[in-house]
C-alpha cells in the first residue's frame, strides 16, 4: 500500500489496491426501510485483489442476536452488492451458517462493474437470530470496499483458504434493506469515546466521543449514564441539532465526579436516545476503564519523537510546521530520529532499531510517536496502521500533545548534568520513583539521550536552500532499549560522554524518559514520563567563567526553517559574530 503523496514510503503491500471504483455511489433505503450494511453513505473503494485460482470470491456481513432481535416479523426483500466487473454466475445470500444450507438466496448476472441490486424471489422473514448476509461471483479479480460507517464481523473469499475473518479497515459493499412495521425508529450505536482515567478529587472530567445513528429518525437528544464500580452514579442528556440516520454524531459532555481518592471501574452508557429507550442495548456501552481519582498529581512532560531524514522531500515541511504547532508548549520533548525513510549521516543505531515501532514493511517519513502509545482506541482514523508510529505533521503533533497532557506524571525523572567544557565531558544523573499505579511496572526502562539542534545542512530534499535539522539524536547512553529499572524502589543511573568536537555544545541537550518495553507488543511500550535540559544550562567546571552567558535573552527563538535562534552571548568570539542574523531589528545568533 503506498503513502498518499505527502508522505513518504520504503516499502509496498502488493495485494492491496486504491481504486476510483465508477458506479460506487451511495444507496440509501426508503422512508419505510432500513439499511443493514458497515459501509457509511460516502467513501472511496478499496479493492482487494482475488489470488490465482479462486473461481467464486466472495464477501458476508455477520448481524448477531442482538441486533437482528430488534428486526424481529421484519423483512430482508433486496440485497445491494458492488461488484468489480461482469459475472454471469453470482448470488446472494441470507443463512446462519457460511459453510450451511443458505436461508434465503438469489442468483444475479451484471454485464460490467457497479452496485447490482438484487430482489429475493423469496423475501427473508426476520425470526431474530444471527445472520450473515453476503454474495459470491464468478470471475471476479478484485473485491469492493467501501468506507466503514460501523464495525460488526465481516468475512471474505478470495484466496484457497476459502471464508476468512476480515478487518482491514474498510467494510463490505453489501446493503441490505429491510422493511415492516416495527423498525426501531431511535437505533444508536456508541462509536470512539475519549474518557479520561485520571480525574482530580470533587471535580467533573470531561468526556467526548461518536455515536451513528442507526435508526429511522433523527436524534435530537442522548441520554447518558455514567456507571462507576457496576452501579449508576449519574446521568446527563445532551440535545443536538438532528444526526441524521445512517450518520455520525459526536457529543461532550460535562462529564464524572468522583468524590473519593481511589481506583474505580468507570463505563459509559447510551440509556436513551429522544427520550425513549434504544431497542438495540448491547453496543450502546462503552468498554469498562479503571480510572484513578487524587486529590492532586504531578505535572508531566511528553516525549514527541520524530522520524525523518535527508532523503526525504516532504520532512523539511514536517519539522517546520511541527516547530510552528509546538512553539508555545514547553511541556514536551522533542527527539528526532533519522530513520524510517532509508539512513542519512545522523542516523544512529538506536533509531533504526526503534524503527520496529512501525507496522512491518510499512516504513515511511516524517512520521511521530507521542509517548509511544498507540491512541487508536480514541482516535481510530490516525492510528490506521496499528502502531504507535503514525504520519506527521504539525496538527497531529500538536493534537496527540495535548491528548497525551491529559495522563499525569505516572513517575518521576529528576535530572543533574555536569559538563566540563574544557575536556567535552558531560555526565547525566537521572533518579525517580513511581508516583502512581503502572500496569506493568517491572517492564520499565530507563532511557538517556543526548541530541543536538540546529544542525545546518545544505542537502536536505525538499528544503529550499540551508536547512537546519531539529534535536537530532546523536548518542544514546543507554542501550536502544534501556536500563531495565525498579519503580517501586526507585532508580538512580549514572552516564558520563565526552562530545566530539564537530557537535555544538551550546545547541545540545540531554533527554531522559521512563518507559515500558514488551518485546512481543509495540503498543505496550508507553512513556511513563520524560525531562532533557540544555547543555548550555548544565552545572560546569573551572571553564564556566570563560563561556559567560548572562548576555543571553531568556527565551528561545526559531526561524521559519526549523532553526533554532539565540541572543549573541556578550563573550562571542569573532567567529561566532559571522552566523548573525537580524529577527525583527535584533541581532540573534543561530
Amino acid at each position: 500500500m503506498t503513502i498518499h503523496n505527502s508522505f513518504h514510503t520504503a516499502s509496498r503491500v502488493a495485494s492491496i489496491v486504491f481504486a476510483a471504483f465508477v458506479g460506487l455511489m451511495p444507496l440509501t433505503a426508503g422512508a419505510d426501510e432500513i439499511v443493514l450494511s458497515n459501509v457509511s453513505s460516502t467513501g472511496t473503494a478499496l479493492m482487494e485483489q482475488v489470488k490465482s485460482g479462486v473461481e467464486v470470491p466472495g464477501e458476508a456481513v455477520f448481524f448477531p442476536a442482538s441486533t437482528m432481535q430488534a428486526y424481529k416479523g421484519c423483512t430482508i426483500r433486496t440485497i445491494k452488492v458492488a461488484v468489480c466487473g461482469a459475472t454471469d454466475e453470482g448470488r446472494v445470500f441470507v443463512t446462519s451458517d457460511l459453510k450451511g444450507t443458505p436461508l434465503a438466496e438469489q442468483a444475479f448476472t451484471t454485464a460490467g462493474s457497479g452496485w447490482v441490486d438484487v430482489t429475493l424471489d423469496s423475501p427473508y422473514v426476520v425470526d431474530g437470530s444471527a445472520i450473515y448476509v453476503g454474495f459470491e461471483a464468478k470471475g471476479q479479480r478484485f473485491l469492493a470496499y467501501c468506507k466503514r460507517l460501523v464495525a460488526d464481523e465481516e468475512w471474505i473469499k478470495c484466496d484457497t483458504l476459502g471464508w476468512k475473518a476480515y478487518d482491514n479497515g474498510s467494510s463490505s459493499a453489501i446493503k441490505a434493506i429491510v422493511d415492516g412495521d416495527n423498525l426501531p425508529r431511535t437505533n444508536v450505536r456508541l462509536g470512539t469515546l475519549r474518557m479520561p482515567a485520571y480525574a482530580l478529587r470533587g471535580a467533573q472530567t470531561a468526556c467526548e466521543g461518536e455515536f451513528f445513528n442507526l435508526g429511522l429518525d433523527d436524534v435530537t437528544s442522548l441520554t447518558f449514564s455514567y456507571i462507576v464500580d457496576g452501579n449508576v452514579a449519574s446521568t446527563e442528556t445532551v440535545t443536538m441539532s438532528g444526526v441524521k440516520p445512517r450518520s455520525k454524531g459526536t457529543f461532550t459532555l460535562a462529564g464524572y465526579t468522583l468524590s473519593d481518592e481511589g481506583e474505580y471501574d468507570l463505563q459509559l452508557r447510551i440509556s436513551a436516545v429522544n427520550g425513549s429507550p434504544d431497542p438495540i442495548d448491547a453496543d450502546n456501552r462503552s468498554a469498562t476503564k479503571r480510572a484513578v481519582c487524587r486529590e492532586s498529581f504531578v505535572q508531566r512532560k511528553m516525549l514527541l519523537e520524530v522520524f525523518s531524514t535527508e532523503l526525504c522531500v516532504n520532512c523539511a515541511g514536517a519539522h517546520v510546521a511541527i516547530a510552528e504547532a509546538m512553539k508555545d508548549c514547553d511541556d514536551y520533548v522533542e527527539l528526532c530520529h533519522h530513520a524510517g525513510f532509508y539512513t542519512d549521516g545522523l542516523t544512529i543505531d538506536a533509531s533504526k532499531d526503534y524503527e520496529w515501532f512501525y507496522k512491518p514493511s510499512n516504513l515511511f517519513a516524517p512520521a511521530l510517536m507521542a509517548d509511544r502509545t498507540n491512541f487508536g482506541e480514541e482516535y481510530p482514523d490516525y492510528y490506521n496502521y496499528g502502531v504507535p508510529v503514525i504520519e506527521g505533521s504539525g496538527s497531529r503533533a500538536r493534537l496527540f500533545h495535548d491528548v497525551a497532557m491529559k495522563i499525569p506524571a505516572l513517575v518521576s525523572v529528576d535530572m543533574n548534568v555536569a559538563l566540563d567544557r574544557e575536556i567535552r565531558m558531560v555526565s547525566v544523573s537521572v533518579k525517580g520513583n513511581q508516583l502512581l499505579p503502572v500496569e506493568g511496572a517491572d517492564m520499565a526502562r530507563l532511557y538517556v539521550f543526548l541530541t543536538e539542534d540546529s544542525i545546518f545542512t545544505t542537502t536536505q530534499r525538499g528544503a529550499l536552500g540551508d536547512f537546519w535539522h531539529r534535536h537530532a539524536a546523536r548518542k544514546s547512553l543507554t542501550p536502544s532499549w534501556g536500563d531495565a529499572i525498579d519503580l517501586q524502589k526507585g532508580y538512580n543511573a549514572d552516564y558520563s560522554f565526552v562530545i566530539p568536537e564537530e557537535w555544538n555544545i551550546d545547541k545540545m541537550s540531554a533527554v531522559a524518559f521512563v518507559a515500558k518495553y514488551n518485546p512481543n507488543d509495540k503498543n505496550d511500550c508507553n512513556v511513563l514520563n520524560a525531562n532533557s535540559i540544555e547543555l548550555s544550562d548544565a552545572t560546569s567546571g573551572i571553564s564556566l567563567t570563560a563561556n559567560d552567558h548572562s548576555g543571553e535573552a531568556p527565551h528561545v527563538i526559531y526561524n521559519l526553517a526549523g532553526m533554532r535562534l539565540k541572543a549573541l552571548p556578550k563573550t562571542a568570539t569573532p567567529g561566532q559574530r559571522k552566523q548573525l542574523y537580524i529577527i525583527d531589528g535584533k541581532k540573534v545568533l543561530r
